[in-house]
């Protein structure tokens, strides 16, 4: 293939002579004499002429350079492109092989799918079909259902009817239940309680478990009436379940926690009963029993004037409350202070003639004073308005003892440990007639057996005028705490 370079210099020549030759066949044939000038111009002329078209020679040269520089450029750049060609051409070839391949495997791949796609559908279709044949079955079956409900609406309309009855007598019998127990709740566990409340209590407390087995929720005095009733079976720690939850219901509820004090108390917790029997006072300052409360864990630990302060503030709240008289005169006839608390157990009379723990505490206190003769009237009076007090009989038996009528003292102290075996008070009253007998061995063993019951008896035995005879005696002084080698110290 000839290239553009050759092509250049085979027509540069013809070029020339093409130019040339017009040029030398214009030229006339001039006269002889002015023929050398002329042909001197002319030569001139067409020298200038050459010159020129040199010039535009070497003009067209340089483009012609020119021209094959870009055509050898454009070669390279042709070299390249086919180059790139064959390349891009290659990479088509790779690609639409890979394209290929790839649409090959998705369609493998979708056909795999496909038959697993057709093959769970055959198998819902199954199942759907299963499913139909058994709500089919079903829809039969509801169908008897139905039949055998619609022939048995009337019966359970009846029984609906009865059942709603039924619900609404076992709430009225729990509201009744509820309302008694609001009653019953008031009953001060710091007080003296007679058997008709503690059957009351009793019967109350089977009612509120009833209702509590059938689902239906207790209010506070409910839980507080049925504390009470287990309080008085002496079941004490039972008792204090019962009015925590009161207390849970109800935080600002005196008489629950007054209950709870008097149920600490019986479990010697003294501590924890005057912190409840202050904060119902706190929450009912007005509240009496509140107060009286407070003086029995006072008295148990040794805060005698705190006691008889919280006594006289309980008569102040409530000027007619017996019990409070009763209280403080016992424990002033503790303080061994019979005289102060003789008017104290007749004011209580005056407010409540039959209260039987009045005339019994009377009957004490007047054996301590040596009025036998209306110790054993007031005794006697305790026992007719409460025949099972195991106290009043043993009150009676000292007075009976003291009087002479040693026999007739020791049936009743015997009776009184036949009602309550473990009473400290009947075992400490047949120590005191044994003493008045002069009876040493059986005295000391029914004193050892009051001071296991109650400890207090050890002190009220070192003053009692029944036992001077014993004063000097080794196991006595044992007993009570006194120094068996100085009975000396006891004589005034």
């Amino acid at each position: 293939m000839t290239t553009p370079r050759a092509l250049l210099l085979l027509i540069c020549p013809l070029l020339l002579l093409s130019l040339a030759g017009p040029l030398v066949a214009a030229q006339p044939v001039a006269a002889p004499d002015t023929e050398a000038s002329r042909q001197a111009a002319d030569q001139e002329a067409l020298r200038a002429t050459v010159a020129e078209q040199a010039r535009d020679l070497d003009r067209l040269t340089g483009k012609v350079d020119g021209l094959r520089t870009s055509l050898d450029s454009a070669a390279k750049a042709s070299e390249a492109s086919g180059r790139s060609a064959d390349h891009a051409i290659r990479t088509v070839e790779i690609c639409s092989k890979l394209v290929a391949y790839l649409i090959t495997f998705i369609a493998l791949v979708l056909t795999g799918l496909g038959l697993r796609e057709i093959s769970g559908l055959r198998q819902h279709r199954k199942d759907a079909e299963d499913a139909a044949k058994a709500t089919l079955e079903c829809l039969q079956r509801a169908e008897e259902a139905v039949e055998k409900v619609e022939a048995l609406a009337d019966p359970l309309g009846e029984a609906a009817e009865t059942a709603t009855e039924y619900l609404d007598r076992v709430k009225h019998f729990a509201d009744e239940a509820q309302a008694t127990a609001r009653d019953l709740q008031a009953i001060q566990m710091t007080g003296e309680v007679s058997q008709e409340q503690k059957q009351d209590l009793s019967d109350l407390a089977a009612r509120l478990d009833f209702v509590e087995a059938l689902g239906l929720p207790l209010d506070a005095e409910s839980y507080v009436a049925r504390g009470n009733a287990y309080y008085t079976k002496g079941e004490y720690e039972r008792s204090l379940q019962c009015y925590a939850r009161a207390i849970d219901l109800n935080p600002d509820s005196a008489s629950a926690h007054c209950s709870k004090a008097a149920a600490l108390s019986a479990l010697s917790r003294h501590e924890e009963a005057l912190a409840e029997f202050d904060q119902a006072a706190r929450l009912e300052p007005g509240n009496a029993a509140a107060h009286l409360g407070r003086a029995l864990p006072l008295m148990n630990l040794d805060r005698e004037e705190d006691a008889l302060a919280a006594f006289d503030e309980g008569l102040r709240c409530d000027p007619e409350f017996a019990e409070a008289y009763i209280g403080k005169a016992f424990f002033l006839a503790h303080l061994g202070r019979n005289e102060e608390a003789l008017p104290l157990v007749t004011k209580a009379l005056d407010i409540k003639p039959r209260m039987a723990e009045a005339h019994d505490l009377r009957s004490m206190i007047l054996n301590n004073l040596k009025r036998y003769d209306e110790a054993l009237a007031a005794a006697d009076k305790a026992i007719s308005l409460r025949p099972g007090s195991a106290s009043a009989y043993a009150t009676r038996s000292i007075a009976l003892a003291n009087l002479g009528r040693d026999r007739e003292a020791m049936e009743s102290v015997e009776h009184a440990l036949h009602i309550k075996p473990d009473l400290p008070a009947g075992h400490y009253a047949r120590f005191s007639i044994h003493c008045i007998a002069d009876r040493r061995v059986d005295a000391l063993a029914d004193l050892k057996r009051a001071i296991e019951l109650d400890p207090e008896y050890r002190e009220a035995a070192k003053t009692d005028p029944d036992s001077e005879p014993l004063h000097s005696d080794p196991e006595f002084r044992n007993l009570v705490g006194l120094d068996p080698n100085k009975p000396e110290q006891d004589q005034p």
